[in-house]
């Protein structure tokens, strides 16, 4: 299939000021009145800065061969380690995606870091982690309707530089996608840029899952998105 992109609106995102209060480190309803305050403001003014836009590419079954410690798309090869392949047994077929909250964003965010304004510049930080990874579920429910289509289930998504996956294979995933895919581009470190921004692969096909609690397969307590 042909890489699909798409402009994502921003009230699809659902998002809330408590998931944007929880990825600061706030428990729910437990931010302080001056947080919460600045982070309805941020939240509110946040759509005139974001260009949210996520896209897809499934492979037919031909093109992926899974292996104990990483798999190849064609002729291109991903060393995901055997955590990440361990969840990938089963597949028949493989999506790569990415996500972002777009160059605009960054730039605002970037602004009030620059003027010295570090707490407002956190939260909108915040809010961009948020923005990339609510971009993420969105084009992530789109992989499980096309997967739905043809009878198949989805694993979770696994993404370079998480879970034991070397960052570095974000040059190859994103080889097989066009240039400047979702207005996305790489630095020689293998960073996105623009910086909130989410990518990597779906698993698809009859035998395979999606977990409950990803995070249960990762020793790495020390991980931002950690769940448990």
């Amino acid at each position: 299939m042909d890489a699909q992109e798409f402009p994502i609106a921003f009230p699809d995102l659902n998002l809330t000021p408590d998931r944007v209060a929880r990825a600061m480190g706030y428990p729910d309803g437990k931010a302080p009145d001056r947080v919460a305050t600045l982070v309805d403001t941020v939240l509110a003014a946040a759509p005139d800065h974001a260009e949210v836009r996520a896209g897809h590419r499934i492979f037919p079954p031909e093109a992926v061969t899974l292996g104990p410690a990483g798999f190849r798309i064609d002729a291109t090869t991903f060393q995901c380690g055997e955590r990440v392949a361990n969840q990938l047994q089963g597949l028949t077929s493989l999506a790569l995606f990415t996500a972002t909250a777009g160059k605009t964003f960054d730039a605002w965010s970037k602004g009030f870091f620059e003027a010295g304004d570090s707490v407002t510049g956190f939260v909108v930080d915040s809010l961009g982690s948020e923005i990339a990874e609510g971009a993420a579920d969105w084009i992530e429910a789109r992989i499980v309707e096309a997967a739905a289509s043809r009878r198949w289930s989805c694993t979770n998504r696994y993404s370079p530089g998480y879970c034991g996956w070397p960052v570095q294979d974000q040059h190859a995933l994103f080889s097989l996608l066009p240039r400047e895919f979702c207005t996305l581009t790489l630095t020689d470190t293998a960073l996105m840029v623009p910086m909130k921004s989410v990518s990597g692969v779906v698993g698809l096909g009859a035998g395979v899952e999606m977990l409950e609690y990803p995070c249960r397969i990762c020793d790495a307590e020390d991980c931002f998105w950690r769940r448990e």
